[in-house]
């Protein structure tokens, strides 16, 4: 007799077997995701959630075709916003100082390949009071190729970024070249305790070229502006701090004035570097990712690289024009301004103008420090002279702030110099 199930058990099978599949892709989904995302517990978001398609890198020939249509597309906004032009130079590879510095530097990966670890150490800050001069003459002796490179780096006086290699992408590390800065700064200290004035003052002034090649490239970044900041802070600091109180009482400290007052912080060079700025953004890395295809890949790329366009080539001009304390407070950006964006051009046009309004900041501060910096070596210049302590209308001849035109405040007593007496800001303390 032939055996003939059921309806209810062949349903009921049935409903076991759809269990057991359910089931097994079930525990499939669960153990393909991502850890971090089971280690949340979220039932729904395991089981709904979709892996991002694998990112497949572009072939050399499409590198190339994207490049290629991205400085295309770049000539043509530059010739609709004159503001953001800029004359590249043509300089051999051998006195191009902003080549030969990136050669130097590289990428920023390697933070410690021109320094050694024991030299990095030596100049640490907190060992700066131990510090020691025949240990640092060892040791900087080791790095006597390092120092002549950039020795001839700083007699430089041209710089483009005009004939970068491949590799260049417009980052420089700002810890590698103050690693190389503290390396001349220590040679110059020195030099000066063992009485090389002249070599002391050269070592420093290599300083202030570097910084100088970061500001007047054609095509300065804000990060590039802000090392240039970094390194004159550092020079300023060095010169009062360390080598003023090494020269003697009876040194001639007006070179030295002359390196502090070798750069005006003035609008029209944060006017030249948001030009920079653009050219970085929309040249090394905003095109070549928008003209790839993608998921993410904004559906209306010409629009937002005229509607960013717009707002440098617009900040140009309004940075040439303003005073120091305008700089102080820039206006941000109106979100109605990119309402007509679509949402993905949207979040990445406020990605790329973050802290728009608070760009000038450092820069006034730099302009203020700069001034008060001269102040300190007319004060001390002064004092030297033997013409007496500093009253108001000594006060009233040195340099003044920037941004309100009124003099510095000196205290004889703790021989400080502030922006106003009720000012505790990063006060600069005169050498004895």
């Amino acid at each position: 007799m032939d055996y003939r199930p059921s309806r209810s058990f062949i349903v009921l099978m049935s409903a076991f077997t759809v269990c057991g599949i359910a089931g097994a892709w079930g525990w499939h989904r669960l153990n393909s995701v991502p850890g971090h995302i089971r280690s949340g517990g979220d039932l729904w978001e395991m089981l709904t959630y979709e892996p991002k398609p694998v990112f497949e890198a572009p072939s050399a020939a499409e590198i190339a075709r994207t490049r290629a249509k991205a400085e295309l597309m770049k000539a043509e906004l530059v010739h609709t916003h004159l503001l953001l032009a800029i004359d590249h130079r043509t300089i051999p590879a051998e006195r191009n100082a902003f080549l030969r510095l990136h050669r130097l530097t590289g990428d920023g990966q390697a933070p410690h390949k021109n320094v050694s670890r024991e030299l990095l150490a030596a100049m640490d800050e907190k060992n700066r009071a131990g510090w020691d001069a025949a240990e640092m003459r060892s040791l900087l002796d080791d790095h006597s190729p390092l120092i002549s490179e950039l020795r001839e780096i700083g007699e430089l006086k041209e710089r483009s970024g005009n004939g970068m290699p491949d590799d260049y992408t417009g980052f420089v590390s700002a810890r590698e070249i103050r690693n190389l800065a503290s390396v001349m700064l220590h040679s110059a200290k020195l030099a000066a305790l063992e009485g090389n004035t002249a070599q002391a003052l050269r070592d420093v002034q290599c300083v202030s070229a570097i910084a100088t090649h970061y500001l007047q490239v054609e095509a300065p970044t804000l990060l590039m502006t802000t090392v240039t900041i970094l390194l004159d802070g550092m020079v300023r600091g060095w010169v009062l701090d360390e080598i003023v109180p090494v020269l003697g009482p009876e040194a001639d400290l007006r070179p030295w004035r002359e390196l502090l007052a070798a750069r005006s912080y003035e609008p029209q060079l944060l006017s030249h570097t948001l030009r920079g700025e653009w050219h970085y953004l929309t040249g090394s890395f905003l095109l070549p990712v928008l003209l790839r295809d993608g998921p993410d890949t904004p559906p209306d790329v010409d629009g937002l690289m005229v509607f960013l366009a717009d707002q440098y080539s617009e900040s140009v001009d309004r940075v040439a024009k303003a005073s120091l304390a305008e700089l102080m407070d820039l206006p941000g950006m109106d979100p109605s301004e990119h309402s007509h964006l679509s949402k993905e051009s949207r979040k990445l046009a406020d990605l790329l103008t973050v802290g728009w309004s608070k760009w000038g900041n450092g820069f006034v501060r730099e302009a203020v420090r700069q001034r008060m910096g001269l102040a300190a070596m007319d004060l001390i210049i002064l004092e030297r002279s033997g013409s007496g302590e500093a009253g108001t209308e000594v006060m009233e001849r040195l340099p003044r702030n920037p941004l309100d035109g009124m003099p510095f405040v000196y205290d004889p007593a703790t021989r400080t110099l502030s922006v106003s007496a009720d000012d505790a800001d990063r006060p600069l303390i005169l050498p004895k």
